[in-house]
Formats: structure tokens, C-alpha cells, sequence
């Protein structure tokens, strides 16, 4: 027969209000060895692997360097050409705002960018090339777009009918909750810029 001829008690309706934990979609967070395993280029003494963290930066969703990132590359761009015995790697890297291929491809253009400006102010060929990483090596802890981040993985949430459900914690009654995006912690611009980043690696050429 059907229960619902039958006034329900207060233990079945706490046996409904369950908290349950779904991750579908899953973000790796792999770190970028090329981004966190040096912090400078010893142009006297270059060595396999070596990076800048260049200040180079542009107006939102345009591949058009600033000025002060211009005049940068200008004193670089010298210093590369000399190492001919390194391929000179430029990677751009975006926040983690829009969608991945939106940022895989902002990320190629401006790379490509930052390529030609160092081989216009070089004063001599040089082995270099642009590669757009998009958002794939965030370096902060905030939360991005509604995502969700436990033991340094992130998960995105369920969408239904538009809106965005989380489900989890101890607390039935709290923890099972309807929110939008915005309600978790979200990325300041600070930490946006952070992400935003420009890398140029020097890899060891073998002849």
C-alpha cells in the first residue's frame, strides 16, 4: 500500500533529510613544475629549466601588451638572444575566469605576442616559441567559478535547472542547500592578477 496514506513521524522525515557527498565533474589541480621549480634566469650561468616570472600584462580579453611590459621586453629581449645554446619557451598563463578553451586560446594569442616582441627587440635570431597554458596552472587557494576544493583537488558543482546544488556536510538541514556560484569564497581581482602570469623557460637545446 502507499505510505502516504500514513501520517509520516518526525524520524522518517529525518531519515529523508540525508546529507550526501556527489562530486561528478572532477578539475585536476596538478602543479606546474615549469611555474614553481625556479624563480630566476642566471643569464651568467643559464641552466636547463630556469624561468622568469616576466611583469608583462594586458587590458582584459586583448592580446596587446602594455606599455611598461613593452619597455621590459626591450631590456630582455638582448639578454635571451645571447643563450644560443637554449630554446627560450614563453609561456602565458590566464585566470581561471571564462571557459577552458576561451582561455587556452587568449592564452596562445598573447603568448605569440610576447614571441614576436622579444624577436623584434633581440637584434638577432633566436630559438623561441609561444605556448598558451590557459588556466591550467592556477597558485592560489581561492575558489574559481563556483568550484569546490578538497584536498587540493578541485570539483565542480551539479548544475539542475539552473541552479547550482551542493550537497555535503554533517548538518542535513544547513548543508543541503541550494546557492548560486558567487556564494562560495571567490577569487579577489589580486588573485585573478596572480594567476594571470607570464613565464619565459629556458630549455636545453641538444645538437
Amino acid at each position: 500500500e502507499s505510505k502516504n496514506k500514513y501520517l509520516w513521524t518526525e524520524a522518517q522525515h529525518q531519515e529523508n533529510r540525508r546529507a550526501v557527498l556527489r562530486i561528478d565533474k572532477k578539475i585536476s589541480s596538478q602543479p606546474c613544475h615549469s611555474v614553481r621549480k625556479y624563480d630566476s634566469i642566471d643569464f651568467k650561468h643559464p641552466a636547463d629549466g630556469q624561468i622568469i616570472k616576466a611583469p608583462i600584462y594586458f587590458d582584459f580579453d586583448k592580446p596587446k601588451i602594455r606599455i611598461d611590459g613593452i619597455e621590459y621586453l626591450k631590456a630582455l629581449a638582448p639578454k635571451l638572444a645571447k643563450l644560443d645554446s637554449f630554446l627560450v619557451i614563453v609561456e602565458f598563463h590566464t585566470d581561471c575566469r571564462s571557459s577552458d578553451a576561451i582561455n587556452m586560446n587568449l592564452s596562445q594569442r598573447r603568448a605569440d605576442t610576447i614571441v614576436n616582441c622579444i624577436k623584434k627587440y633581440a637584434g638577432k635570431t633566436l630559438m623561441i616559441e609561444g605556448r598558451g597554458m590557459g588556466e591550467q596552472c592556477v597558485v592560489n587557494e581561492c575558489n574559481c567559478e563556483g568550484s569546490l576544493k578538497i584536498n587540493n583537488t578541485h570539483y565542480l558543482p551539479d548544475t539542475v535547472n539552473g541552479t547550482v546544488i551542493y550537497h555535503g556536510g554533517l548538518d542535513p538541514v544547513k548543508d543541503f542547500a541550494i546557492v548560486s556560484g558567487d556564494v562560495l569564497v571567490p577569487c579577489s581581482e589580486m588573485e585573478h592578477q596572480r594567476n594571470r602570469m607570464t613565464v619565459i623557460r629556458l630549455v636545453k637545446r641538444k645538437f
